[in-house]
């Protein structure tokens, strides 16, 4: 089994258009997922730091045609979200699924693992993940993806609040997969505690039937606490292990260490002294660089030390390197590791298995001669076993820590919200073979303590059920519970007050007059020294402005934009300088284009949106935009409909430019699957509205023998 080492935003996204994500975590920094992974996810080009302003309205415009949705605990998640993607948290169970899961045009990129969606789950921790990337048509792969669709559905059922690009996402996804043919062996197997058999059940039912288990491995930083009561009974998660595996079973346990020294300690320690006892040894690694290596002295022989490496694997070394190496303090007793982990758990196991090995995970490293701090946070369970003659080994990745809650239980029966992956690999696979910088200690030579937690306090951000803003009424509901005690509460924004009272409303707070800033796209809950932020979640991103100038932009601007003849920024710029030009607002694009604008201008935007909307990589999302966005072709039409009405142009001129558009819409060719229906659905109920209007621009003319003429051209209905 391969296992790369890297960056995972390195390996999140492909090189090509993304048509949708969706994002499973426990704890979640919004300022990290929007200046980094949406970053990576969307393709951006701008700076987040450097053009704060540039890459608010860049990210956008590119979730308006690619939906995002992510799904967190609400009791962990933290605040200052500033972009408009769907954020849903879950307070009924503790919410701990890991996954990312990318839609791109052939493949859906797939990452199931222990990390975060913050800088230390994708950065600094040591986690681990499963990166797939499967196959709309290939069916073992397609099978793996029907799966996940399945997952999704049943953790986000606990979502306190629906989200409208979730429900995107998952429309996207579905249309590329194809029907579901039966059981089809995959390579990788599910494992969702949503399910009605918890994920070790769900692992073990994978083993084949005569498989014989000879040695367990189960590595976590065991941040959640087994009920001390059942760590001495079959009801511990080692318990079940000892109880599947057997008695002649090895068992190894990788734990988070918290003390390891990487410099030298300065010591008098004689080697005979230490025996028993890990050391370090600081030396070079194959580039040169200074690297320290662990060691279990066991026994000093006339001319050698005995002991055991990191990998617990038996060796020995000249006593002269080793008394050279004490003469320079660069080989130095270390003290007591200090590990976290059930200590009433992990001694009922060490008592039950006949054979147990701790593993540490130094939380400082050297790494290329640098000092990195990188504490364990991956979650990882190998089975390997004897079948037919042969060694196989299990290995499961992904969200689930060694504990009741989440291997034990189901969430029917109040366990968490889970998910892992499971594959079976060929050869015995121990914890080392996966996670290399693992280091061998006896476990009497491990000090283990269990973390203390403190308390989070109230949340009270699970009173407000909903914020939903509406782009187009400007108006923000603010749905409330009363399952929540609320005392004396302000409700902010952007530091101003929008509401305020005592206790939970019993009716919606309705704020009419809403506009959402780009520095924010959350409320505030204020209650006493408590502030929880409230995601504000948009009713239609199709309908939300991009950009601070797109309400002054003319007609002339907007069919610039459409006809591909100005980019959004520079228009952008040219509109500023409109409003200052006064009276003769269209002077600096008469610069550009000379003097007004005519029928070539119209042509132009009609034939550039007419071949966006044929182009068969066009999303349903960017389909719908191109007609009901703020820069639309809805919005353009109802610009022409006001110069009608205004005379600013004569009604004959308006039919033409309505008639024009109408006969190059007809030429859009949409083949035959489902995003297709869906494409057509909009566009169809545009060009009903557009020959409605066109009927009323000229219902009210005197007639006109030519008109008749001109009408069945264009097929305009009379």
């Amino acid at each position: 089994m391969k296992v790369a080492v890297g960056k995972v935003l390195d390996r999140l996204a492909a090189e090509e258009m993304c048509f949708g994500a969706l994002f499973l975590t426990y704890a979640f920094d919004p300022s990290f997922f929007e200046n980094h992974v949406l970053r990576a996810v969307l393709r951006l080009s701008s700076d987040p730091v450097e053009q704060p302003t540039r890459y608010h309205d860049e990210a956008l415009a590119s979730l308006q045609v690619t939906p995002i949705a992510v799904i967190a605990d609400a009791g962990v998640r933290q605040g200052g979200r500033r972009l408009a993607y769907d954020l849903l948290d879950v307070s009924a169970r503790v919410f701990h699924s890991k996954l990312a899961i990318l839609l791109y045009e052939g493949f859906a990129r797939v990452h199931v693992g222990s990390g975060n969606l913050t800088s230390a789950g994708y950065g600094s921790n040591a986690e681990l993940f499963l990166t797939l990337d499967l196959r709309y048509d290939i069916q073992s792969e397609a099978q793996t993806l029907h799966e996940l669709v399945g997952c999704i559905e049943r953790a986000s059922a606990f979502a306190r609040r629906r989200g409208t690009q979730l429900h995107l996402f998952m429309e996207e996804f579905e249309r590329r997969l194809p029907g579901r043919t039966g059981d089809v062996d995959s390579s990788v197997a599910c494992l969702d505690s949503t399910l009605d058999s918890c994920i070790l059940d769900q692992a073990l039912a994978l083993l084949p039937a005569d498989a014989v288990i000879e040695r367990v491995g189960i590595m976590a930083p065991f941040f959640e606490r087994d009920d001390r009561a059942a760590a001495e009974s079959l009801d511990s998660v080692f318990g079940r292990l000892y109880q599947l595996a057997g008695p002649s079973a090895h068992l190894d346990v990788g734990v988070l260490w918290e003390n390891p020294a990487v410099r030298p300690q300065s010591h008098t320690t004689r080697i005979a002294d230490g025996l028993g006892r890990l050391w370090g040894w600081l030396g070079k690694d194959e580039a040169g660089n200074e690297a320290v290596t662990y060691l279990v002295p066991t026994k000093v022989a006339r001319t050698r030390l005995h002991g055991l490496d990191a990998h617990a694997e038996r060796q020995s070394w000249p006593l002269k390197g080793i008394e050279a190496a004490l003469a320079k303090q660069t080989l130095w007793p270390l003290e007591q590791p200090r590990a976290y982990a059930p200590p009433a758990a992990l001694e009922s196991a060490r008592a039950a298995f006949e054979s147990m090995q701790v593993w540490l995970h130094p939380t400082t490293q050297l790494v290329d001669g640098r000092l990195v701090y990188r504490p364990l946070h991956a979650k990882l369970l190998v089975l390997a076993y004897e079948t037919a003659g042969r060694s196989e080994t299990l290995v499961v990745v992904g969200s689930a820590n060694a504990s009741r809650k989440a291997l034990l239980l189901t969430t029917a029966q109040t366990g968490n919200v889970e998910l892992c992956f499971a594959q079976k690999v060929e050869g015995s696979l121990a914890l080392d073979d996966i996670a290399p910088d693992l280091v061998a200690c006896p476990h009497l030579a491990v000090s283990v303590h269990e973390r203390e937690f403190p308390d989070l306090g109230p949340n009270y951000a699970l009173a407000v059920l909903d914020a939903v803003y509406d782009a187009a009424a400007r108006t923000l509901v603010v749905e409330w519970t009363q399952a929540v005690v609320l005392p004396a509460w302000s409700l902010t924004y952007r530091d101003a007050i929008v509401a305020s009272g005592v206790g939970a409303p019993t009716q919606a707070t309705v704020i009419n007059e809403f506009d959402l800033h780009r520095s924010s796209a959350e409320l505030t809950l204020i209650v006493g020294d408590f502030a929880c932020a409230i995601p504000i979640l948009v009713s239609d991103l199709v309908a939300l402005p991009v950009g601070p100038g797109e309400g002054l932009l003319g007609l002339y601007e907007l069919l610039l934009l459409l006809g591909r003849r100005l980019g959004r920024e520079r228009l952008e710029h040219l509109t500023q300088q409109r409003l200052v030009a006064g009276s003769d607002s269209d002077a600096p694009l008469d610069e550009l284009f000379g003097l007004g604008f005519g029928p070539t201008d119209v042509f132009k935007a009609w034939w550039s949106v007419a071949a966006e909307l044929a182009h068969p990589e066009t999303s349903v999302a960017a389909f719908r935009l191109g007609i009901d966005g703020s820069l639309g072709l809805r919005a353009v039409w109802k610009r022409m409909l006001e110069a009608a009405a205004t005379e600013a142009f004569s009604r004959d001129t308006i039919w033409f430019y309505g008639a024009e558009l109408l006969r190059e819409l007809s030429t859009v060719h949409l083949p035959d699957d489902d995003a297709s229906d869906k494409k057509r659905g909009y566009l169809d109920g545009f060009v009903e509205q557009l020959q409605s209007d066109l009927d009323t621009l000229v219902s009210d003319s005197p007639p006109r023998a030519w008109l008749a003429q001109v009408r069945s051209f264009y097929g305009v209905q009379s």
